[in-house]
This record gives C-alpha cells, sequence and structure tokens, in this order.
C-alpha cells in the first residue's frame, strides 16, 4: 500500500522520529477516515483547514495538520498549498 511506502519514507530517508510518525498517522488516519478516501483534492483539504480554524483549533495544531497534507500529498505527486495561520 502506498500509505506504508509514506511512512517508510519518513522514517528512512527523512529520518522522522517515530513519535513524529506516529502522530502522521493518527492524523492522516483521521482525515481519510472523516473524508472518506485517500486521494485528498486541494478544495478537500482546504475545507478541512477551514473546518479546523471554524472549530477554534490552537494555530499549532492547524499549522501541523497543513505541514502533514502538504507532505503527504507532495509524497504522493500532487502539489498542494496550504495557507498557514
Amino acid at each position: 500500500m502506498k500509505i506504508d511506502v509514506f511512512y517508510d519514507n519518513l522514517e528512512y530517508k527523512k529520518q522522522f522520529r517515530p513519535v513524529t510518525i506516529g502522530n502522521y498517522k493518527r492524523i492522516l488516519n483521521k482525515i481519510f477516515r472523516d473524508l472518506g478516501t485517500t486521494d485528498i483534492k486541494t478544495e478537500m483539504a482546504e475545507d478541512w483547514m477551514l473546518n479546523m480554524q471554524k472549530r477554534k483549533l490552537s494555530a499549532s495544531h492547524i499549522n501541523n495538520t497543513a505541514a502533514i497534507l502538504t507532505r503527504y500529498d507532495g509524497f504522493m505527486g500532487t502539489e498542494l498549498k496550504l495557507i498557514r495561520v
């Protein structure tokens, strides 16, 4: 599965720590489950981020989620650009 290759890339190529990879998995799994897909389009990601802002989540959580989505979509071959707060 391509998502497993993404996580392996984070661990071996990017040298991310296990706790960081665990956070990526937790956040991406929630997004995949809520959106019903692993093929995240720009509009879907933007709507997700806007919903986070409306719920008044912390700026650091929103920015971390934007970074995770951007890195994931970049690995999958798409160019997602999300504005950070």
